[in-house]
């Protein structure tokens, strides 16, 4: 209410908000693309207690560290607050009309409690922000990945911030003895400045419109870049964990084990390129439920999946981590699906930045990686978000084998063997026992298992026992 912005700042604040708009039509409008999910198996109650946890404890950003999860708390609950007070202000402006009114928010209480929530959750901001940044760029845990755009959200966010206080400094600067001065925390200096007051008139223009131009690019800009993960991550992690089979009891830390050290690899043990060429012009997604296409942009690269993959481990190569899986099928899925192409060319500026580019040899690469996960089960249970990412795989698989890019060549052998022999290894059904009969003569089992005793012939699988 300090301000008098003219009809150029809300023909910007239109176009900012459009922006936003049509960013978050464009998550929903991928997300219905899935199958209705299943019902949470312990009600909507537990999605509504657990989606609430996660927005305003966010407990489950805890196996990050403290420092983490102190950084996420202080831009969550710093930027929430100031844009509910933004929005507070607009409102005020164009219905506090009434001169009682306007003295009130300008000049009276109201103007102080303004003044002292907008330094508060200002400075809560501030805080996680440095937090956010010590930890990325100083503390630099070893599997955090930092691309450009989490750079530019972080950095863009920090202006605006600085900005901000920047705005309020020079405006109590030009104008001595503002009632709402003393509750500011620039309050204590600002006479020592007011012998200068005529020369903080076109700074603060200028510092008022720098702040305004940068706060609407960033809220443009949080449905396309990593700041989305604060409003999708919560709602797959309560939409996941209400589910009855999960449970964090299973987590790498219950049994014991330690996060994956990266081995070399000799290459002739790296796993072939796919030479399947997609035989459909584009991928379908029906096989995903809701939650899952949501799931490809909860993603926040924190590199918790990274620390404990097995996979990684053996083959320490980022196209194979889960982190980078999703990021190449949410490209795909973006640039095939995504509804705003009809209204931008793909070929143009606008669309070159909005629509990640799909080539046949990226989908083959994809789908090698996504064959490649051994399905521990791992990277879900220490994944932030909850991911769940066993379930998400399979489903894209089945979208894979419907475009012809699966399953890989190697598993023609696979199959083969398994119609020819009922098993994978290529080994005849007479040596199914040996197992037992070497577990047996090195005393790891007391008797052979009824099926395999003399005279018992080895069934099928799907007959009797099971092997």
């Amino acid at each position: 209410m300090h301000y008098a912005p003219g009809w150029f700042f809300y023909v910007l604040s239109i176009l900012a908000l459009a922006v936003f708009a049509a960013g978050a039509y464009q998550l929903v409008h991928l997300a219905l693309l899935g199958r209705e999910p299943e019902p949470p198996g312990r009600g909507a109650r537990a999605w509504v207690r657990r989606f609430a946890r996660a927005v305003f404890v966010q407990d489950q950003i805890a196996g990050a560290g403290p420092l983490a999860r102190l950084a996420h708390l202080g831009i969550s609950y710093g930027f929430a607050g100031l844009l509910l007070l933004t929005s507070l202000q607009f409102v005020l402006k164009w219905t506090a009309t009434s001169p009682g009114a306007r003295e009130f928010f300008t000049a009276g209480a109201g103007a102080a409690a303004m003044a002292a929530w907008g330094d508060f959750f200002g400075l809560l901001l501030l805080a996680g922000l440095v937090l956010a940044l010590v930890r990325r760029y100083v503390v630099r845990p070893k599997h955090l990945d930092t691309l450009s755009e989490d750079a530019l959200a972080v950095w863009l966010l920090l202006a605006v911030v600085v900005t901000g206080f920047g705005c309020e400094f020079a405006r109590l600067a030009a104008r001595p003895g503002s009632p709402d001065a003393k509750w500011s925390v620039f309050g204590p200096v600002m006479d020592l400045f007011g012998p200068f007051s005529a020369h903080f008139g076109p700074i603060l223009d200028l510092l008022f419109w720098v702040h305004a131009i940068l706060s609407l690019a960033f809220i443009a800009l949080i449905p396309f870049t990593k700041p989305r993960h604060l409003f999708t991550s919560p709602a797959v992690f309560a939409s996941v964990t209400s589910q009855d089979a999960y449970t964090r009891g299973s987590s790498p830390e219950a049994v014991g084990r330690r996060p994956a050290a990266p081995q070399p690899q000799p290459s002739s043990l790296r796993p072939q390129a796919s030479s399947l060429q997609p035989q459909a012009s584009s991928l379908t997604f029906s096989h995903l439920t809701r939650t899952q296409v949501l799931s490809l942009f909860a993603c926040a690269r924190c590199g918790q999946c990274v620390a404990w993959c097995p996979v990684y481990e053996f083959d320490p190569r980022e196209d194979i981590t889960p982190r980078a899986k999703l990021a190449a099928i949410r490209d795909v899925l973006v640039a095939q699906e995504s509804p705003l192409a009809r209204l931008i060319p793909k070929d143009s500026f606008l669309g070159r930045l909005l629509f990640p580019r799909a080539a046949p040899e990226d989908l083959a690469a994809a789908a090698r990686a996504l064959y490649e996960c051994s399905t521990c089960r791992q990277c879900h249970f220490v994944c932030p978000s909850g991911i769940d990412t066993v379930e998400l795989y399979e489903a894209l698989r089945r979208v894979l084998v419907d475009a012809g890019l699966g399953p890989l060549p190697n598993h023609a052998n696979l199959l083969k063997s398994t119609q020819a022999y009922d098993n994978p290894w290529q080994q005849p059904r007479s040596h199914r026992d040996r197992w037992a009969k070497t577990a047996k003569k090195e005393g790891r089992i007391q008797s052979l298992p009824p099926m395999l005793k003399p005279g018992k012939k080895p069934s099928a699988p799907g007959e009797g026992d099971a092997p």
